[in-house]
């Protein structure tokens, strides 16, 4: 029987090719994993850039609401940039969002970041990311501010 362990949900962006692929095979044996896909609003450039990560940020409600059903243990926003753009009042307000639309305990790329560097006493970090410069920036103001409230790079 799969998710006699747990069940959880994952929501991804739309060109992510790797969650699907990896989660799986780093889950323990009994946890199931059930994905969904954000839609990418009509009219949106698909080039990667704030504004539109942003804008896809907005079919988050639906792909938590079809989850619903599944009677999850977790959620995860697994989106990188989707989850640390917005700042970390944002983070909070996207994490409120899932458990209340699904039912369950909610966690973001951002959120499991940040517990992490804080668990293992991170105090200096290089950040390496695929994004343009601002998209890059923008993450590593959000890290700064949540994890030392300094400078961290």
């Amino acid at each position: 029987m799969y998710g006699w362990r747990a069940r959880i949900g994952v929501i991804v962006s739309p060109p992510n090719t790797v969650v699907e692929g990896e989660f799986p095979r780093t889950a323990p044996e009994g946890v199931s994993l059930h994905v969904d896909r954000l839609g990418r609003p009509q009219g949106t450039p698909q080039q990667l850039g704030a504004d539109v990560v942003l804008q896809t940020n907005q079919d988050l409600p639906r792909a938590a609401e079809s989850l619903v059903e599944l009677k999850l243990d977790a959620v995860v926003f697994a989106h990188t940039s989707g989850s640390m753009l917005g700042g970390p009042a944002y983070e909070r307000e996207l994490v409120s969002m899932l458990e209340h639309a699904v039912g369950c305990p909610a966690v973001t790329t951002a959120s499991a970041v940040v517990a992490a560097l804080r668990a293992s006493g991170t105090t200096r970090l290089a950040l390496l990311a695929p994004y343009p410069e601002p998209m890059t920036l923008a993450e590593k103001d959000f890290l700064e501010e949540v994890v030392t409230g300094g400078s961290l790079f």
